[in-house]
């Protein structure tokens, strides 16, 4: 593993294997940072594809750029989040990364004033509901998302940095607070710092159960460039219930691409007794081809260290209502407040079926 990519043994790849190592790294959303090692036999025909995502990363940085400009001339301060930005943190290279939406944070406080620069561009809620419905749905979410017309079409317009119901959150003032800048296409556009870059990266591949070995190889990279970031990271995540988090993450680059650690994280790692079973039970999925996994409430008590916030967790995993309870009955605005009633039976009702079927 490189800052600039994603290194392997392409020695040891015999020439009929190439074709299912293309397929393995599309899957896990790697094959930008291998292009360099495809063989003659496979390049040009990978060559289109490259083209292609060259294209789609300008177009999508572009697009980034003209949303960020209208939220910041409506006074809203914003940050770009993971998208083609943390691709510029990680790689230099807003093409290596695969990303199929982009996302952008904001105070709670002034998530209005976005949402109103996001709709005068010409974008539309992806959902078709009242506003009452909207702050039922995603109240919990923290996120409401939009189409356009622009690559790559869907954004999410966050106002925490994760679901409510999962510990780790850095605050986003805070975040805001300790900002910096990538360039992209020529625009200084506000990131988190790389500190709070890889705390909010390890809770996010976390809750997703790090599926995908992009989600190891950009970890890796932004740890690579500031070593002392992870440290400081993993102190920042602790205070906020997400220790844990950084601390499989960091467990995977040292087991997966073998990375040395920064010594007191090491001992951090070391110290807890979770963290081998929760390695195993990642490469378990990734041997199994699990790359688009959901994480079951069991794996999300499993890696949220505090009590408080497994109460939480429990709590707003039975009763916060999410677009399933939407797909399942859309109520009227008078009656959005039987969501929280509603999930829990909907919960039950899906599981009965499933053991039924």
């Amino acid at each position: 593993m490189t800052g600039d990519r994603l290194a392997f043994d392409a020695m040891a790849v015999a020439p009929e294997e190439w074709a299912t190592v293309q397929g393995l790294a599309v899957a896990h959303r790697v094959l930008p940072l291998i292009r360099p090692l495809l063989p003659a036999t496979i390049a040009p025909i990978d060559a289109d594809l490259a083209r292609g995502d060259a294209l789609r990363a300008l177009v999508a940085t572009q697009t980034l750029r003209t949303l960020m400009a209208a939220i910041a001339s409506a006074g809203v301060p914003a940050l770009a989040w993971k998208g083609p930005a943390l691709a510029v943190q990680a790689w230099r290279d807003p093409s290596l990364r695969v990303f199929s939406d982009l996302d952008i944070v904001v105070p709670h406080d002034a998530r209005d004033d976005a949402r109103a620069a996001v709709l005068a561009l010409g974008w539309t809620p992806r959902h078709a509901m009242s506003r009452a419905q909207e702050r039922a749905i995603f109240d919990g979410l923290a996120a409401w998302e939009f189409h356009g017309d622009a690559e790559p079409g869907l954004l999410e317009l966050h106002w925490e940095f994760s679901a409510r119901r999962y510990a780790g959150r850095l605050p986003v003032r805070d975040v805001l607070q300790r900002a910096t800048n990538v360039a992209l296409a020529g625009t200084l556009i506000p990131v988190p710092c790389m500190a709070d870059t890889l705390a909010l990266l390890a809770q996010h591949a976390t809750k997703h159960g790090w599926s995908s070995l992009e989600d190891v190889a950009v970890f890796a990279a932004l740890a690579q460039r500031e070593p002392r970031a992870l440290v400081a990271a993993h102190e920042r995540a602790q205070s906020n219930g997400g220790g844990r988090c950084v601390r499989l993450g960091a467990a995977l680059i040292a087991r997966a691409l073998e990375l040395p650690l920064p010594s007191e994280l090491a001992g951090a790692v070391g110290a807890d007794p979770t963290i081998p079973s929760l390695v195993a039970t990642v490469e378990e999925r990734w041997r199994l081809g699990e790359t688009a996994w959901r994480p079951p409430l069991r794996w999300d008590l499993a890696w949220t260290e505090r009590s408080g916030d497994r109460a939480r967790l429990l709590a707003r995993a039975t009763f916060d209502p999410t677009l399933q309870e939407w797909n399942a009955v859309q109520l009227p605005d008078a009656l959005v407040g039987l969501y929280p009633v509603l999930r829990p039976f909907r919960r039950a009702w899906t599981a009965v079926r499933g053991a039924r079927d």
